[in-house]
């Protein structure tokens, strides 16, 4: 899983710095794990490779939720989180898709959990 997100990271164009902070945040997040627990280093394996590759900041067997920008930062503080100062989500399911537009938030890839500020 380490390697094919590495590799997407390079399909995608990304920036070098981006790299290099999502490299710095993946470090904390496997030196805050337990001794021999992998569960929150393939969680964020999982959502960095879905960021990376599709935009998707959730994705499940039933549903995806995908972020209409780049515009992002990548951040830790006690947990790994992205930051979208503005930005459009999508929810898309089987047999439907939601929208929000202009809102503005914080999702937690180990909680699977998005904060958001404000949306039209």
């Amino acid at each position: 899983m380490y390697i094919r997100t590495i590799n997407d990271y390079v399909k995608a164009g990304k920036d070098d710095n981006l790299f290099q902070r999502w490299s710095d945040i993946l470090d904390k997040v496997i030196k805050a794990q337990r001794r021999g627990e992998t569960k929150d280093f393939r969680a964020y394996l999982e959502f960095s490779d879905g960021l990376f590759t599709k935009g998707a900041i959730y994705i499940s067997d039933s549903k995806s939720w995908f972020a209409q920008t780049d515009n992002f930062t990548l951040q830790y503080d006690s947990v790994p989180k992205a930051v979208f100062p503005a930005v459009d989500l999508s929810a898309v399911g089987a047999k439907d898709t939601i929208i929000i537009k202009g809102t503005s938030g914080v999702f937690l890839p180990l909680a699977s959990l998005w904060k958001g500020r404000r949306a039209h």
